[in-house]
Protein backbone atom coordinates (compact mmCIF):
# COMPACT_ATOMS: atom_id res chain seq x y z
CA UNK A 1 0.00 0.00 0.00
CA UNK A 2 2.82 2.44 0.82
CA UNK A 3 4.32 1.63 -2.58
CA UNK A 4 1.07 2.76 -4.25
CA UNK A 5 1.13 6.08 -2.40
CA UNK A 6 4.79 6.58 -3.36
CA UNK A 7 4.05 5.93 -7.07
CA UNK A 8 1.06 8.28 -7.01
CA UNK A 9 3.16 10.94 -5.29
CA UNK A 10 5.85 10.63 -7.95
CA UNK A 11 3.23 10.90 -10.69
CA UNK A 12 1.84 14.07 -9.13
CA UNK A 13 5.35 15.52 -8.86
CA UNK A 14 6.05 14.75 -12.52
CA UNK A 15 2.70 16.31 -13.44
CA UNK A 16 3.62 19.54 -11.63
CA UNK A 17 6.95 19.72 -13.44
CA UNK A 18 5.22 19.16 -16.77
CA UNK A 19 2.59 21.76 -15.92
CA UNK A 20 5.30 24.29 -15.06
CA UNK A 21 7.12 23.65 -18.34
CA UNK A 22 3.86 23.90 -20.29
CA UNK A 23 2.94 27.15 -18.48
CA UNK A 24 6.34 28.69 -19.30
CA UNK A 25 6.03 27.68 -22.96
CA UNK A 26 2.55 29.23 -23.18
CA UNK A 27 3.80 32.41 -21.53
CA UNK A 28 6.73 32.62 -23.97
CA UNK A 29 4.36 32.16 -26.91
CA UNK A 30 1.94 34.78 -25.58
CA UNK A 31 4.86 37.18 -25.08
CA UNK A 32 6.00 36.69 -28.70
CA UNK A 33 2.49 37.42 -29.94
CA UNK A 34 2.25 40.47 -27.68
CA UNK A 35 5.54 41.78 -29.09
CA UNK A 36 4.22 41.39 -32.65
CA UNK A 37 1.01 43.23 -31.79
CA UNK A 38 2.92 45.99 -29.95
CA UNK A 39 3.93 47.70 -33.18
CA UNK A 40 5.28 50.86 -31.53
CA UNK A 41 7.20 48.80 -28.95
CA UNK A 42 6.01 50.84 -25.97
CA UNK A 43 5.01 47.81 -23.90
CA UNK A 44 1.30 48.42 -24.44
CA UNK A 45 -1.02 47.30 -27.20
CA UNK A 46 -3.94 49.57 -27.93
CA UNK A 47 -6.61 50.04 -30.55
CA UNK A 48 -4.48 52.80 -32.08
CA UNK A 49 -1.22 50.87 -32.33
CA UNK A 50 -1.96 47.20 -32.85
CA UNK A 51 -0.26 45.35 -35.70
CA UNK A 52 -2.63 42.53 -36.67
CA UNK A 53 -1.23 42.21 -40.18
CA UNK A 54 2.07 40.81 -38.93
CA UNK A 55 0.33 37.81 -37.34
CA UNK A 56 -0.15 34.60 -39.28
CA UNK A 57 -3.83 34.19 -40.12
CA UNK A 58 -4.21 31.12 -37.88
CA UNK A 59 -2.78 33.01 -34.92
CA UNK A 60 -4.93 36.04 -35.68
CA UNK A 61 -8.08 33.88 -35.73
CA UNK A 62 -7.22 32.43 -32.31
CA UNK A 63 -6.55 35.83 -30.73
CA UNK A 64 -9.28 37.65 -32.63
CA UNK A 65 -11.64 37.88 -29.61
CA UNK A 66 -8.99 39.74 -27.61
CA UNK A 67 -8.07 41.99 -30.52
CA UNK A 68 -11.70 42.80 -31.40
CA UNK A 69 -12.52 43.67 -27.80
CA UNK A 70 -9.38 45.79 -27.54
CA UNK A 71 -10.31 47.76 -30.64
CA UNK A 72 -14.07 48.05 -30.01
CA UNK A 73 -13.63 49.13 -26.39
CA UNK A 74 -10.62 51.35 -27.22
CA UNK A 75 -8.71 49.64 -24.40
CA UNK A 76 -5.03 49.04 -23.80
CA UNK A 77 -3.24 45.94 -22.54
CA UNK A 78 0.21 45.62 -21.07
CA UNK A 79 2.09 42.33 -21.29
CA UNK A 80 0.74 40.86 -18.04
CA UNK A 81 -2.84 41.80 -18.94
CA UNK A 82 -2.41 40.26 -22.40
CA UNK A 83 -1.00 37.04 -20.92
CA UNK A 84 -3.93 36.85 -18.48
CA UNK A 85 -6.48 37.42 -21.27
CA UNK A 86 -4.68 34.85 -23.44
CA UNK A 87 -4.74 32.28 -20.60
CA UNK A 88 -8.50 32.78 -20.24
CA UNK A 89 -8.96 32.41 -23.98
CA UNK A 90 -6.73 29.31 -24.02
CA UNK A 91 -8.81 27.74 -21.25
CA UNK A 92 -11.98 28.24 -23.31
CA UNK A 93 -10.51 26.19 -26.14
CA UNK A 94 -9.41 23.34 -23.87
Amino acid sequence: MNETIKVQSEMIHTGNITDNIFHKLKEQSFTKIFNILDSDEDGIISSFYVDCKSLKDQIYQIFKPIIVELISEEETLNLQEFICASEKLFNVFI
